[in-house]
């Protein structure tokens, strides 16, 4: 009787293990996945001014190539520029206002930084001469000055910019009542083929306006 009840115990020990899974192997720990990394991106700012001194505002500043590329900025009014949220490399950086001479510099990006810049200032146009000539003015001149003496008799001078006419006048000693020895004024232009004609013996000047 006693050896019974011990194998009934023994049986009953078993199945209490075996729906407890107490000699199942344990699970694999399911494995934590890897964060994607968030890209690092950096501030480029600075100043754009002129190599004689001023700050320039309006100032185009732009991004050439390089994963950046196309991006660009315009600066305020105290010449300061800002790009946020550049991804880090080397690119290009160009800068051009009216007036300067576009420049290009190599910037390598690792961390926020700061970049000025120092543009030259295109010299103004100007020619100067005597009688009939012809010459070509930039189309980047907007305003002209024109200059002209002459001190003999009565002579025409006629001054035509891209064929559109500018001066049309007489100078000289006509008359007791009317003379003209000099003559000064602005003209508005796009520029173009200047031609002057008819001026014999007159001395005169153009000389860009900003």
């Amino acid at each position: 009787m006693f050896k019974t009840h011990a194998a009934v115990a023994t049986i009953l020990a078993a199945l209490v293990l075996s729906a407890c899974g107490g000699d199942a192997s344990p699970a694999s720990p399911t494995p934590t996945p890897t964060p994607t990394p968030t890209p690092t991106t950096f501030i480029l700012s600075g100043t754009v001014a002129s190599t004689t001194g001023p700050v320039i505002p309006g100032a185009t500043v732009r991004i050439a190539d390089g994963p950046n590329v196309g991006r660009s900025t315009t600066t305020n009014s105290n010449g300061s520029y800002s790009f946020a949220t550049l991804t880090a490399s080397s690119f290009t950086l160009t800068t051009s206002a009216a007036y300067y001479v576009t420049k290009e510099q190599g910037v390598t990006l690792t961390s926020t930084q700061t970049v000025n810049v120092e543009l030259v200032p295109v010299p103004l146009f100007t020619r100067s001469g005597s009688g009939n000539t012809v010459f070509d003015m930039p189309t980047s001149v907007t305003r002209v000055r024109i200059q002209a003496d002459y001190g003999g008799f009565c002579q025409n001078f006629i001054a035509s910019i891209g064929g559109r006419t500018v001066v049309n006048i007489i100078m000289g000693t006509c008359s007791v009542a009317d003379v003209r020895n000099h003559y000064d004024a602005i003209a508005l232009t796009v520029g173009g083929i200047v031609s002057i004609t008819n001026s014999s013996g007159i001395s005169w000047s153009f000389t860009e306006v900003r």
